[in-house]
């Protein structure tokens, strides 16, 4: 088993035991039914499972497939888009608490610990390859499924929010718009960035080490 193999190995059984952990300190203050409308919530119950699968994979040394190489990606697209929202729109929201936002129980793992870990881990040490603008669109269709699953529970008031730029009947339709386009942009965004950083990685770096 390579070094880069062992350290992805530790790097992903960190995420996990910190999700567990993040988890389990959530369900102390927070309804385990009204946790699973936040996307935070959601993305990092995402990164868990997928670790967890990814782990068996690496343990065992077997070929990853292609699926979970797939879900892996997303996932950290998810999480990196989670700390790009709390730190750029959601601390300045709250009057930029940061310390609140990124550093309070569960909250530093699953806003700060987490995010950080997944895309080390996967950038560096996971050895999956993601090269085309079709697995870019791949990585972010769960995050579309959210939108537009929450958009809709937010227009028939099954749900409010629970994000202030969900509230549709707290702004403008534009505003609402303008949000959707603004955060599938970031996304895509996010899923681009990852995968060229990934591809120069693996060229330049343990290419080369090689």
């Amino acid at each position: 088993m390579t070094l880069r193999r062992k350290i992805s190995i530790l790097l992903n059984l960190m995420i996990v035991l910190f999700e567990l952990f993040g988890f389990f300190i959530t369900y102390q203050v927070k309804n385990i039914f009204i946790t699973y409308e936040y996307y935070t919530d959601l993305s990092n119950l995402l990164l868990l499972i997928v670790c967890a699968i990814f782990l068996v994979y690496l343990v065992l040394g077997k070929k990853v497939p292609r699926w979970l190489e797939i879900l892996k990606y997303s996932s950290t697209i998810c999480l990196t888009l989670t700390f790009l929202v709390v730190v750029f729109i959601l601390c300045p929201m709250n009057g930029f608490n940061y310390g609140f936002m990124l550093f309070y129980k569960s909250l530093l793992f699953q806003h700060f610990l987490c995010p950080i870990l997944s895309v080390l881990t996967f950038l560096c040490f996971d050895e999956i390859k993601i090269t085309t603008a079709k697995e870019n669109f791949y990585g972010i269709l769960l995050t579309v499924i959210y939108g537009i699953v929450i958009m809709f529970l937010n227009i028939l008031r099954y749900v409010e929010g629970p994000y202030p730029f969900l509230l549709v009947y707290e702004q403008p339709v534009w505003q609402s718009v303008g949000w959707i386009i603004i955060l599938l942009s970031l996304t895509y965004f996010i899923g681009f960035i990852i995968r060229k950083l990934q591809i120069i990685i693996n060229r330049r770096v343990f290419y080369d080490a090689n």
